[in-house]
């Protein structure tokens, strides 16, 4: 290959660009579901539903492990479950009230709630570089949201609260793995460390 760059490193590549295309794909598409069912909910369990279908095939074919899970283990992550089903949702709810982009300009404030619940949760206080980086991208959000053509308070509430669960769960999760990795290292601790 030209200038010596790997086939592993094309395959990531096009990994990353499919991910990028079908994400695109999905929002335009679920956008224009939601503008002729006007229903985020339902949207969300169908959409939330289809992926355990495709998880239980999956398993049921053997194509993937299914994961054997202790009681303990799924009480600890079902919170991180319900974050993640409130951030999907909120995010529904916002397509279906403003523009694609106006949705997500405003999740562009993922890395400003990620540092927020890191300093609180984590104990992880960010750099004054890294605090300064957030200020160029939180006023550009602010910016293009009270110029965005499409906004509407609800719109911009439902996005903020899909940042706030899904940043929240992220943290959660790291706080959770870090954690269960931790105790598994320690004497032989019986615990389900999850990737």
């Amino acid at each position: 290959l030209p200038f010596g760059i790997k086939l592993k490193t094309l395959g990531l590549g096009a990994l990353f660009a499919g991910w990028y295309i079908s994400n695109v794909y999905f929002n335009v598409y679920n956008k224009r579901v939601l503008n002729a069912f006007p229903y985020p909910g339902i949207c969300t369990l169908i959409h939330l539903s289809v992926g355990t279908l495709c998880m239980a095939v999956i398993w049921g074919l053997r194509l993937k492990k299914a994961p054997k899970i202790k009681t303990t283990t799924l009480v600890a992550v079902l919170p991180l479950g319900a974050l993640h089903l409130l951030g999907f949702a909120f995010t529904n709810a916002s397509l279906g009230s403003v523009a694609v982009s106006f949705t997500h300009t405003i999740k562009a404030l993922e890395p400003f709630f990620t540092a927020i619940f890191s300093a609180i949760i984590l104990g992880a206080i960010p750099s004054v570089i890294s605090m300064l980086a957030l200020v160029p991208i939180v006023s550009g959000v602010i910016l293009a949201s009270f110029t965005e053509a499409s906004f509407t308070w609800g719109g911009l509430v439902f996005a903020l609260g899909s940042n706030f669960s899904f940043q929240l769960r992220n943290v959660l999760s790291k706080q959770y793995m870090t954690t269960k990795a931790y105790e598994s290292q320690e004497g032989g601790m019986n615990t389900d460390v999850l990737d």
